[in-house]
């Protein structure tokens, strides 16, 4: 699951274990050392958990080229898992789920009861799996892209991405927003070159235990391999 598509789209939400160093992302924008200073991050760094597994809301914001300013809204859920697994629940009107068991890639359509697998490096969901890259690899995004803006306000801390190398990657803009008292990202936004767009809202953050049954599709769902 490191294709180009899922190093770029997820974080998503939430940082789930990485000790990141953020030294260089101030060092990156001294310009803005005034808001976010080296210190900051570092201490931000320290907070983030080392959690194994996650469990989120969301609320997921989408707009196309042709509809800029009327988002498709959609509220659901995501677990993760390290060091890849996922599954990312959208209810209506889409009523879909998105599953990587650390092997399969599926789209499950619980109403119908069938699934179709696809090809773990294939194009697939590759927005879900952008965010989910954020989540379980954030430190993809540092190497990835170059932070551009920092801001805090209170407990929150918002960070702004330019792609590294723009020519090379769809994704225009990325914003993360974390919420520093209780260590996770609470927000992604980011725009493609396209003009489409995907905000992800998480909240109400569990670290509990999750089990393989987790990233399991259901007994007697209908499978169709789509390579």
């Amino acid at each position: 699951m490191k294709s180009g598509h899922f190093r770029a789209l997820v974080f998503a939400g939430v940082m789930i274990g990485f000790p990141v160093e953020f030294s260089h992302l101030a060092a990156a924008n001294p310009g803005n050392q005034g808001q976010v200073s080296k210190g900051e991050l570092d201490a931000l760094a320290k907070k983030l958990t080392s959690s194994e597994s996650l469990r989120v809301d969301l609320v997921q914001r989408k707009t196309s080229p042709s509809r800029p300013n009327r988002p498709v809204v959609v509220k659901g859920h995501a677990l993760f898992q390290k060091p890849d697994r996922f599954r990312w629940v959208l209810g209506e009107p889409l009523n879909e789920e998105t599953i990587f068991n650390g092997h399969d890639l599926f789209k499950y359509l619980p109403r119908e009861n069938v699934a179709a697998r696809y090809s773990a490096k294939g194009q697939q969901a590759k927005e879900v799996k952008r965010v989910v890259d954020f989540v379980l690899n954030v430190e993809s995004i540092f190497n990835a892209y170059k932070l551009v803006h920092g801001t805090r306000e209170g407990k929150v801390l918002k960070l702004e991405f330019k792609p590294a190398n723009p020519e090379s990657d769809e994704i225009d803009t990325l914003e993360l927003t974390i919420d520093e008292e209780r260590g996770f990202v609470s927000r992604v936004y980011f725009t493609l070159r396209n003009k489409s767009s995907l905000a992800v809202e998480f909240s109400n953050p569990d670290r509990r235990g999750l089990t393989p049954l987790s990233f399991s599709l259901p007994s007697g769902v209908k499978v169709n391999d789509i390579m």
